[in-house]
C-alpha cells in the first residue's frame, strides 16, 4: 500500500526526531560548559553563596566582580536547568552581574 500521508508522517516523524537530537547535542554542550564554568569558579561561588547567606549583597557583587562575564553567562541558569544558585539566590543577585 503507498499511503502518501502516511510518508508525510513518517518524514514529518524523521525530522522531528533530528531536530530534537540536535537539540539535545546543544542541550549537553551547553550543560558541560557550564558544568566547567561552576568547577572554575566554585571558590567565588561559594563565597557569593556565603554572602548571600548572611545579607552581604556588597560581599556577593565583590565574589561576582571575580567570575568572567562569559562564565556568569554559563552559570546563571535557572535550578531546574542545572543552575547552582537557587532561585532566591538569584532573585538577591538580579541586576550584580557585572
Amino acid at each position: 500500500m503507498d499511503n502518501p500521508h502516511l510518508k508525510t508522517l513518517t518524514s514529518i516523524g524523521f525530522e522531528a526526531a533530528s531536530a530534537a537530537i540536535d537539540y539535545n547535542k546543544w542541550e549537553m554542550k551547553y550543560l558541560l560548559k557550564s558544568i566547567e564554568a561552576v568547577r572554575n569558579n566554585i571558590d567565588q561561588i561559594y563565597a557569593v553563596k556565603e554572602c548571600l547567606a548572611n545579607d552581604d549583597i556588597e560581599g556577593a557583587k565583590a565574589n561576582v566582580a571575580d567570575i568572567s562575564v562569559e562564565d556568569q553567562e554559563l552559570i546563571w541558569r535557572a535550578p531546574s536547568k542545572g543552575g547552582i544558585f537557587e532561585t532566591r539566590e538569584l532573585a538577591a543577585l538580579k541586576g550584580v552581574k557585572c
